[in-house]
């Protein structure tokens, strides 16, 4: 069964901003990051074949912004979500993982002391659940990518970006377990300045770099 994968970028202001995608029942999953007066919050709504509400579910952390920007469905049909919790450099990266009855299974933020990302997620068929993202040091953004397994747990995480600025934007598998993370890499104060070079890394299941092309 191949990983379910949707791209989004990070939304600029507290509006409306859905991600949406099918799971492999052919129902129809929204996640919505949505503004109370306060604090950025998501919305979550699960719809039938035919349209009709199946149920619907918001995570709503008092006093705290949190805003997805990245969805995938695993092969149980349990949908999770990649979001950034809080604002500024204290923002944590944050993984939510819902039932398939809209319940909320498990929750986890994870700090290393860096601003970390996600832009894009993927589920491979053991429910380990990749996700693509971008670090900020130095005055650089660093392509990351994380695995964890299917309670949250991280497994190994690899960044990518020697030079210029390295943007993850597109995750996917393939049917060998190889995971490959789409970058881009904006060079700058050099003879190619503000150009963009899109590149293909890709790694092992156990995190080894194997190519770039």
């Amino acid at each position: 069964m191949k990983a379910l994968l949707l791209l989004f970028t990070l939304p600029l202001a507290a509006l409306e901003s859905p991600l949406s995608l099918s799971d492999f029942q052919g129902n129809f999953l929204s996640v919505t990051n949505r503004f109370n007066g306060s604090v950025d919050f998501i919305h979550l709504k699960k719809l039938d074949r035919g349209g009709g509400l199946v149920w619907e579910n918001s995570r709503n952390p008092l006093g705290v912004d949190l805003r997805a920007s990245a969805v995938s469905v695993d092969p149980a049909g349990n949908l999770v979500i990649a979001a950034l919790r809080g604002s500024g450099p204290k923002a944590l990266l944050s993984v939510l993982r819902y039932r398939m009855d809209g319940q909320l299974d498990w929750e986890r933020d994870y700090d290393d002391g860096q601003r970390n990302v996600p832009t894009a997620a993927a589920i491979d068929r053991e429910g380990n659940i990749y996700l693509g993202g971008n670090v900020l040091r130095g005055g650089r953004s660093i392509a990351k990518l994380w695995k964890l397994d299917p309670f949250g747990t991280v497994r190994w995480s690899r960044e990518y970006g020697d030079v210029g600025n390295n943007y993850a934007s597109q995750l996917q598998l393939d049917i060998r377990g190889s995971i490959l993370l789409g970058v881009e890499v904006y060079y700058s104060q050099t003879a190619v300045s503000g150009q963009y070079t899109l590149v293909s890394v890709e790694y092992d299941p156990e995190g080894h770099q194997v190519s770039v092309r």
